[in-house]
């Protein structure tokens, strides 16, 4: 919350040295939490972007790029 008493995050993490609750908080952003909301109510599950990476092996014996 902010002083005007608006929504700027949700708690998600603290991390403590001692284990307790006083250290460095993480929070979520509210902008990101009302995007999550909206597309719950709409799709009834969350949609995210892809990154299309593929993974090999690199041996000597791989082909090289024709760059």
């Amino acid at each position: 919350m902010n002083l005007r008493g608006e929504l700027v995050g949700i708690n998600s993490a603290i991390l403590s040295g001692s284990g307790g609750n006083i250290g460095i908080g993480f929070a979520i952003p509210v902008n990101m939490v009302k995007g999550v909301m909206e597309q719950l109510i709409k799709y009834g599950q969350v949609k995210r972007g892809i990154l299309g990476v593929s993974l090999y092996n690199v041996t000597p014996r791989s082909p090289r790029s024709s760059g």
